[in-house]
């Protein structure tokens, strides 16, 4: 059976008009897929990760805490941190419940179930911790803290581990939305190539059918025009648009100009497919945008959150000493200006200027009779004072945390010596960490600068003197090089400089 014009046309339209619908829906899924993967990243997964970030902050500081009432004997302090733990485990039940709603996938939910068993463990033992700080067995308190060490770090990392869960999951939202573009993209080109192919193909047939017929038309509609009426009209015998055209002019005319109009109105509609497409790719990467910038802020409050803690520690140190807190902020920015001096970079060069606030951490466990002794310690209380950097790495050791690993060091290290003859372990030259190295020359000659109840301070010049003088034996002789390069900054730090006559005595 042979198809006449007017059917064949009316089959060919309506291809087009699939192809075409066929177009859009690929669109409107691509946008629905976008803002439900949107919907998930923003309602589900950001406030998921905003959650476990404060959950693993809350925690760190309730261990923080523990530590700090074992190696308290002050009743009155140790209350108070009990209050403050009490305080804490409220606000983790909180944060726990808030989270357990944000729960999703039997996975998540149980990781999180063997987070609060661990978690629950730690409880255990912290609170037997707490109870034999407070009875004054601070040994068996500081073991039962060593033994929860392993149950808090392992609850901790169920957390990070989840964090890094939900990570992926808005890489993955991500990764599907770009695919699904990718989807769209490549639909739309093969559905305008194929509208393209039929409608070149349709178009040959329609020629081949009909030229030969149309051709013997125009010239029977010519002798018809010079008044030959008496002109068989050809291709009568057809049942089609040919046929009719045959009998009128006007009728082949008009659908020419239909057939005009109808193309471009295709035109327009390709050209408004191709806007929806581009207009979809912008939206797209308007969000990706949005979400790098969200994930970069997230990222910037954590690492403030890390150095706030920093020197929250820090300042326990200037509670049991009325002169280190300003002995800590002169001391850590020496130290940071040296390591500029060394050509540290700037970001490690500040990490090495913040975790020197927490270089006499370990002071917080000396008993106050000799932490504040106005006089020169017996050998027997300076063995006791030189055990703060042993308590000081204990507190901050084991940190995921890189600022807090290289706090650990240097609190361990700074009172090493270039020539071996240092405490705790005697180590000499490379072997002492460089962080330790930068902080021991700067705590000597800040120690030095400074009033303290056993000596006076000495004149900036003679402190310079005596720093250049012990290069190659107490300190490292590159570490007095880029002192003495940076000296400007570093006479800038002790404002004002003290002048009264020196004492006999460095930092213990």
């Amino acid at each position: 059976m042979r198809l006449s014009v007017r059917h064949s046309l009316m089959i060919g339209m309506a291809v087009l008009v699939g192809l075409i619908i066929a177009q859009a829906l690929v669109g409107i899924g691509v946008l629905e897929a976008g803002r439900q993967s949107t919907r998930l990243i923003v309602v589900d997964t950001i406030p998921s990760i905003r959650l476990l970030g404060e959950i693993n902050l809350q925690a760190t500081r309730h261990r923080l805490r523990t530590t700090r009432h074992v190696l308290n004997s002050d009743p009155a302090v140790m209350t108070r941190i009990e209050g403050q733990l009490a305080e804490a485990e409220t606000t983790l039940d909180r944060l726990f419940a808030e989270f357990e709603a944000h729960l999703s996938t039997p996975s998540e939910t149980k990781v999180w179930r063997q987070f609060r068993t661990e978690w629950a463990q730690y409880l255990d033992l912290q609170r037997q911790a707490i109870q034999e700080s407070r009875k004054g067995a601070k040994a068996a308190a500081t073991a039962t803290i060593e033994r929860q060490r392993d149950d808090f770090l392992e609850a901790v990392e169920k957390v990070r581990g989840l964090i890094q869960a939900h990570d992926g999951h808005v890489v993955q939202a991500l990764d599907g939305i770009e695919r699904r573009f990718d989807f769209a993209l490549i639909g739309f080109l093969v559905l305008s190539a194929a509208a393209v192919l039929f409608a070149l193909g349709a178009w040959r047939l329609f020629v081949t059918r009909t030229v030969v017929a149309l051709d013997q038309m125009t010239k029977a509609m010519r002798e018809i025009a010079a008044g030959r009426l008496d002109v068989p009209v050809p291709a009568s015998e057809r049942h089609d648009e040919i046929g009719a055209m045959a009998e009128a002019l006007s009728v082949f005319r008009d659908s020419l100009v239909e057939t005009t109009e109808l193309r471009a109105q295709q035109v327009e509609m390709d050209a408004a497919n191709l806007r929806l497409m581009s207009e979809i790719q912008e939206a797209l990467s308007v969000q990706a945008a949005r979400l790098d910038a969200e994930v970069a802020e997230k990222t910037g409050e954590l690492a403030d959150r890390e150095r706030e803690i920093v020197w929250r520690l820090s300042r326990a140190t200037d509670r049991r000493d009325t002169d280190t807190g300003d002995h800590i902020v002169r001391m850590s920015r020496v130290c940071g200006i040296i390591a500029e001096g060394l050509g540290l970079p700037e970001e490690e060069s500040r990490m090495i200027e913040i975790a020197a606030q927490m270089h006499d951490v370990g002071k917080v466990g000396i008993p106050d009779d000799i932490l504040f002794k106005p006089g020169k310690l017996t050998a027997e209380e300076r063995a006791v004072m030189e055990t703060h950097v042993l308590l000081g790495w204990q507190i901050l050791k084991g940190s995921k945390s890189p600022l807090i690993q290289l706090a650990a060091d240097i609190a361990y290290s700074h009172h090493e010596r270039w020539d071996g003859n240092g405490y705790p372990n005697r180590l000499a030259g490379d072997a002492i960490p460089l962080a330790g190295r930068i902080a021991a020359l700067a705590d000597v000659f800040d120690a030095l600068v400074s009033e303290r109840p056993y000596k006076k301070a000495w004149p900036l010049d003679e402190a310079r003197a005596f720093i250049e003088a012990n290069a190659g034996e107490h300190f490292d002789p590159d570490c007095v090089v880029a002192f003495l390069a940076r000296w400007d900054e570093i006479a800038a730090v002790i404002d004002p400089p003290p002048s009264s006559t020196r004492g006999t005595s460095i930092a213990a």
